[in-house]
C-alpha cells in the first residue's frame, strides 16, 4: 500500500516512421556500337557541384585520368558520384552525362543538386492546413535538400496527434532541377484504448482494467485531450481518473502538456477488516522538444513540474500525509541500425522543492521517518534490442535511481511488477536507491490460425537491489520465465505468462512462488 507511486510516464516522442515516395530517373540504356567506342581521357570536368569539395570529386575521378575508357566508364562515374552524394545525405541529386563533342579528351558530367520547387498539402484545412504548411518551410529554404531536413519536417508531422501524412516528390514542370512535395495527411479525431490483467497485488487487484480515450485536433488547432478510468471489477479496491490535454507550440516539435490523475483505493486481503483507504494525486506540467527527429536518431529534452499528494488512513485515522513539489529534467536517446539492432538510454535529475509548499522536513504523518522533501534524485535507464537471426531478437535493459537523502515514498525506486521482478507484486521492494535489470529472448512464430496476426514466444530474467538512504540496508529479488504474446488483428492483442520467483519476499504471495500472468488490450 504504497499510495503516489502511479502517476504518468512522461509522452516522448517514439521512434516513428513516415512513407515518402521518391521516383527514381531510368537512364536511357547505350546501343551496343557506342559502347563500343574507346576514347583517351584526359579530364573530367564536374559541373554544378556545390556540395562535394574537389578532392572528394577527384578521388572519384582520378582512375580514368590518362586511360582508354568508354561512356559506359565516364556514366560509371556519374552514377558513383551520385552514390557519394546519397552517402552524404542528398536523395534528390541527379548526375548526367550531357550530349557532347570531345576530341581532345575532356568530359563534362553535370550535378543537378535538387530542391524542393513547392509543397502542397491535401486532406487539412484551416489552422491544420496552416499548421502542416508551416511545418514543412524548411524544406523550400535548402538547397540542395537534405534527406535529415526532410526526415524531421515529416516526423514531426506524424508526431502530430492523430496524424498520419505521407509524401510523394514529383519532378517539377516549373523548375529544373526541383521536386514538387505533395503531403497527404489525415487526422484520426477519436482513438480509444481498453486493457485488463492481473498483474496488481492481492490488496489492489489482482485484476485491473483501463481505458483511455482520446481527442485530436477538434478545434483545429493540433490539440489532444484525453481522459482515462482505472478500477478493479468490483469498483471497491481500487478507482482512477487521468486528464490529459497536449498542444504543440510553432512548428518545430516542441510541445507542451498538462497532466492530472486522482487514485483511491481501499485495499482488501489482510487490510480489508481494518478499513484501510489511500487517495493520491498529480497535477503537472510538462514541455518537450526533439533536439534530434530522424528515422535512425531521437533526441528528445523534457522537464516539468509536478505538485503530488498522497495520503493513508486506517480505520479513519490518518496514518500518513505527504504534499510535496518537484522540478525534473530528462534527455532521451533513440538509436535503430547499428549491428542491426535498437538502443535507447536517458538521464535525468528530479528535484523536490518544498519552498513551493507542501510538506516540510521533519513534520508529523510524512511517509517515511526522516523523509526530506527537498530530495535531489539521478536516474537512469539503457536498453538495446539485438536481432540475433531471422525471427530471433534479444533484449537486454537496465535502471537505477540515486538519492541524496531519504525519499517520501512516491519518490522510492520500486521493484516488482511489469518492468523488473515480473513474479512479484508492483512494487514489493522500494529504496532511496535502486538498480534493476532485465533479459528477455524473443521468438517470432508463424501464427498457427488465420486470425493471428503475429505470434511470439519469449522467456525472461529480472532482478534488482534496492538500498535505503538512512540505514543503507540492503534488499533484492528475482525472478525467470516466458510467455506467449500475440497479436490477433490490428487492434487486439494478448499476453499469456508464466513468471517465477527466484529469490526475495513477496508479501501477498504466500507459499507461491510462480504466478500466471493474462492481460489483453485493444485501440481501436
Amino acid at each position: 500500500m504504497e499510495p503516489g507511486r502511479e502517476r504518468p510516464a512522461p509522452s516522448l516522442a517514439p521512434q516513428g516512421n513516415f512513407d515518402i515516395t521518391i521516383p527514381a530517373p531510368k537512364r536511357a540504356p547505350l546501343g551496343q556500337d557506342v559502347d563500343l567506342l574507346r576514347f583517351q581521357v584526359r579530364e573530367i570536368l564536374i559541373e554544378g557541384s556545390t556540395v562535394l569539395s574537389g578532392n572528394d570529386l577527384s578521388a572519384l575521378t582520378a582512375p580514368l585520368i590518362g586511360r582508354e575508357a568508354s561512356l559506359s566508364d565516364i556514366i560509371a562515374i556519374a552514377e558513383a558520384i551520385e552514390a557519394r552524394y546519397r552517402e552524404e545525405g542528398y536523395l534528390l541529386v541527379r548526375t548526367v552525362v550531357p550530349p557532347q563533342r570531345t576530341r581532345n579528351g575532356i568530359f563534362r558530367i553535370q550535378v543537378v543538386e535538387g530542391h524542393i520547387g513547392s509543397v502542397s498539402v491535401e486532406g487539412l484545412s484551416g489552422a491544420e492546413e496552416a499548421r502542416a504548411r508551416g511545418m514543412l518551410l524548411p524544406l523550400l529554404a535548402e538547397r540542395p535538400l537534405r534527406n535529415a531536413t526532410m526526415e524531421r519536417a515529416l516526423l514531426l508531422l506524424n508526431d502530430l496527434p492523430g496524424m498520419k501524412a505521407v509524401g510523394l516528390l514529383k519532378p517539377s514542370k516549373e523548375e529544373t532541377g526541383a521536386a514538387d512535395l505533395v503531403v497527404t495527411a489525415k487526422v484520426a479525431a477519436v482513438d480509444v484504448t481498453a486493457s485488463i490483467d492481473n498483474r496488481s497485488s492481492r490488496y489492489e487487484g489482482p485484476w485491473v482494467a483501463n481505458s483511455d480515450l482520446g481527442l485530436n485536433s477538434l478545434s483545429g488547432f493540433g490539440e489532444r485531450v484525453s481522459l482515462g478510468v482505472s478500477s478493479t471489477p468490483d469498483g471497491r479496491k481500487k478507482k482512477a481518473v487521468r486528464l490529459g490535454y497536449a498542444q504543440p507550440l510553432g512548428v518545430d516539435g516542441l510541445l507542451a502538456s498538462l497532466a492530472f490523475d486522482y487514485s483511491m483505493s481501499r485495499p482488501g486481503f489482510t487490510l480489508s477488516e481494518q478499513d484501510a483507504r489511500t487517495f493520491s494525486s498529480n497535477l503537472g506540467g510538462r514541455i518537450a522538444y526533439p533536439v534530434i527527429r530522424s528515422r535512425a536518431h531521437t533526441v528528445m529534452a523534457e522537464g516539468g513540474l509536478t505538485a503530488r499528494m498522497a495520503n493513508s488512513h486506517l480505520s479513519g485515522a490518518p496514518v500518513s500525509f505527504d504534499r510535496w513539489r518537484v522540478a525534473d529534467a530528462k534527455l532521451s536517446w533513440l538509436h535503430s541500425g547499428w549491428l542491426s539492432g535498437v538502443n535507447s538510454m536517458g538521464a535525468g535529475i528530479s528535484r523536490g522543492l518544498p519552498q513551493l509548499g507542501g510538506s516540510q522536513k521533519d513534520v508529523e504523518l510524512l511517509s517515511r521517518g526522516g523523509a526530506d522533501p527537498g530530495f535531489t534524485k539521478y536516474t537512469f535507464d539503457i536498453s538495446r534490442l539485438q536481432n540475433l537471426a531471422p525471427a530471433w531478437d534479444l533484449y537486454v535493459g537496465a535502471s537505477g535511481q540515486y538519492a541524496d537523502r531519504t525519499l517520501l515514498s512516491g519518490e522510492e525506486f520500486a521493484l516488482g511488477g511489469t518492468t523488473f521482478g515480473h513474479g512479484f507484486d508492483p512494487s514489493a521492494l522500494l529504496g532511496d536507491h535502486g538498480f534493476g535489470t532485465t533479459v528477455s529472448l524473443r521468438h517470432d512464430i508463424s501464427p498457427l490460425a488465420p486470425m493471428v496476426r503475429s505470434l511470439m514466444a519469449y522467456t525472461f530474467y529480472d532482478a534488482g537491489l534496492v538500498w535505503t538512504h538512512s540505514t543503507g540496508g540492503q534488499q533484492g529479488l528475482a525472478s525467470f520465465g516466458g510467455g506467449l504474446r500475440s497479436a490477433l488483428n490490428e487492434s487486439l492483442e494478448g499476453t499469456l505468462e508464466l513468471a517465477h520467483r527466484a529469490y526475495g519476499a513477496d508479501s501477498t504471495a504466500g507459499g507461491h512462488f510462480a504466478r500466471v500472468i493474462v492481460a489483453l488490450s485493444g485501440r481501436f
